[in-house]
């Protein structure tokens, strides 16, 4: 009993999903005018409410040929679904599932559709104009092509325009579905008058096959990189010297050398005193140097010149790497050296004594020049014990609130790596003042700036 009463609920369900019907709303259009359906215009459009004996929805917004038969007066028409909904409602008439013919997408069919465009005369005045040489063109019209769907904006088409203008190069610049307010039709179904649209290549022209484009190239008819603009690199070599050297005393910012624009006397550094090396380095080669290096280096020998083997010098500051200087480009690079007992790593100072600090570019001659005897340069100066910290007024400089509110740290290393002092200071005087109370040996210096290297005698 209770299967039989199983499949009498079943054939009822199945019964009553073949025999639905779903509410749906309609905005229809004549067959013999895809226009106003496409475009949704016209005074022959027409809504009607149906319920249609079908077990699913048709599409919302979608076009279907219904045949609507003699309700209305209706007939077969174009049908746009406004809304629908499961089950039956509140309809004018009711259609069966037969009624409903195909989906159909009602602007792929033929009829006249607005265009504006630019004409050229010549394919080459288009290919300039797409290609934005130039916005010149021939003139502008406005036609109403009858044709199966829009031309593209931007496109060219070869069109025989008639009317006096004959076939011309057609730009397209604006359209839409329907007729608009044009200066004449055009009729491509029955007389084939547009063709298919033309592809340009807009590639600059490239004389010299190099890639970098004639428009853009200083030599078109040499081949050569675009760094280098499209001409053949050098065949030369980088040449580098030092071409300026200034000597600024921190304390008072003092310049107390200028190589080649100011004082060249032999300057004085004094003990316990920050100064700020500020050496040019310039390359008037043929080609651009790569990754430069420059050292500092101290030497208590003056007989003879650094890099004589019996010379002793001593490292005080290096950049392995100031940059790339390309031909007739100078580079600035600044250290910040301090003047206590000694220099770097060098042995203790004596007083009113000269001494030399030499600056070598390309140290392990890594750059191939073409000339490699003017990479180092020295300048000579007389040390003196005095921290010659008794300047005018006028000459110090102003206490900021960084160096008196906001005291930095300074962590010292020995030789093996391990920290033997770690202390706030406030200032560079008292930074060096810390340095010169250590016992002798090699550190190395963290400060808040830069790390170097010291030895205490």
């Amino acid at each position: 009993m209770k299967k039989k009463s199983l499949m009498l609920f079943c054939l009822l369900c199945l019964s009553f999903i073949i025999d639905a019907q779903n509410y749906h709303r309609l905005e229809t259009y004549p067959t013999n005018n895809p226009a106003a359906a496409c475009t949704e215009t016209g005074n022959q459009k027409y809504r009607v409410k149906v319920n249609i004996n079908i077990d699913y929805l048709l599409d919302l917004n979608k076009f279907y040929r219904i045949d609507l038969g003699t309700n209305f007066n209706l007939g077969v028409r174009y049908c746009k679904v406004l809304n629908r909904g499961i089950g039956p409602g509140d309809a004018d008439f009711d259609l069966e599932s037969t009624d409903i013919k195909s989906e159909v997408d009602v602007c792929e069919f033929n009829f006249y559709r607005y265009h504006r465009f630019e004409t050229f005369t010549t394919l080459e005045k288009a290919k300039n104009n797409i290609c934005g040489q130039t916005t010149a063109h021939d003139g502008r019209s406005k036609a109403n092509i009858k044709i199966t769907q829009l031309l593209d904006v931007g496109k060219v088409y070869l069109i025989n325009l008639g009317n006096g203008l004959g076939t011309r190069y057609c730009k397209i610049l604006n359209r839409y579905n329907g007729r608009g307010d044009a200066d004449f039709d055009i009729d491509d179904i029955d007389y084939q008058t547009v063709f298919p649209p033309i592809t340009f290549n807009c590639s600059e022209p490239d004389t010299d096959g190099d890639g970098v484009p004639d428009s853009q190239d200083n030599c078109p008819n040499e081949a050569g990189p675009s760094s280098n603009n499209g001409c053949p690199l050098p065949t030369g070599k980088p040449n580098l010297y030092m071409s300026s050297l200034k000597i600024l005393r921190q304390s008072n910012n003092q310049v107390i050398f200028n190589y080649p624009n100011g004082s060249t006397n032999t300057p004085t550094l004094n003990n316990n005193n920050w100064y700020d090396i500020i050496v040019g380095v310039k390359n008037d080669g043929q080609t651009t140097a790569q990754s430069v290096s420059l050292d500092v280096i101290f030497t208590n020998n003056t007989s003879r010149e650094y890099p004589h083997p019996s010379v002793p010098f001593y490292g005080v500051e290096t950049d392995a790497n100031i940059g790339n200087i390309g031909t007739n480009q100078v580079i600035e690079k600044t250290f910040s050296i301090f003047v206590g007992n000694n220099i770097g790593v060098s042995p203790n100072l004596s007083n009113n004594s000269i001494y030399r600090l030499f600056f070598d570019i390309d140290i392990n001659d890594d750059i191939d020049e073409t000339n490699e005897s003017d990479n180092i340069k020295f300048t000579q100066f007389k040390y003196s014990s005095s921290t010659n910290k008794n300047h005018s007024k006028l000459n110090q400089p102003q206490p900021s609130f960084e160096n008196v509110l906001k005291p930095y740290p300074i962590d010292i290393y020995n030789f093996q790596g391990r920290k033997v002092l770690s202390k706030e200071v406030s200032s560079k005087e008292e930074e060096g003042k810390l340095i010169q109370s250590l016992t002798s040996g090699l550190y190395v210096i963290k400060s808040k700036d830069k790390t170097y290297k010291v030895s205490i005698k």
